[in-house]
């Protein structure tokens, strides 16, 4: 966030390292410890220690074969170690690695539900559109 702004502290509000965005999502400790205790793990300590950016690791974590469910949870836990950040630089309110891992869960199941729901109700209008037809 610092390199946007010369306004906020250059160093991470969790660990006092300077803030990159490899930092901030892999390498500061507690985004370690989220996604080491992830329902799909991530040994982020081997991914790079690049300072530009997040993208070459995204491309290592993130291949073409990757399942739906995979991409779904790697982006919302990206969202909310972003969103822990935060919240303990702006809003001085602390989140537990727990407290990320239910949110994330939270986040994916009313996902779902949302999509579930979203798919039944098309397959309904088209069957009752095939009725109609009839």
């Amino acid at each position: 966030m610092s390199a946007f702004t010369d306004k906020i502290d250059k160093a991470c509000a969790l660990c006092g390292f300077t803030e990159n965005d490899m930092h901030l999502f892999f390498h500061c400790e507690f985004a370690r410890a989220v996604w080491f205790c992830a329902k799909t793990p991530l040994l982020s300590s081997i991914l790079p220690q690049e300072q530009d950016g997040v993208q070459q690791c995204l491309v290592q974590i993130i291949s073409p074969q990757v399942s739906d469910e995979i991409l779904t949870q790697i982006t919302t836990y990206l969202w909310f170690i972003w969103k822990a950040i935060n919240d303990l630089r702006f809003c001085k309110r602390s989140w537990s690695v727990l407290q990320v891992h239910l949110a994330v869960h939270a986040h994916i199941h009313s996902f779902s539900r949302v999509l579930l729901k979203e798919r039944t109700q098309n397959l309904l209008e088209m069957i009752s559109a095939g009725n109609n037809q009839v």
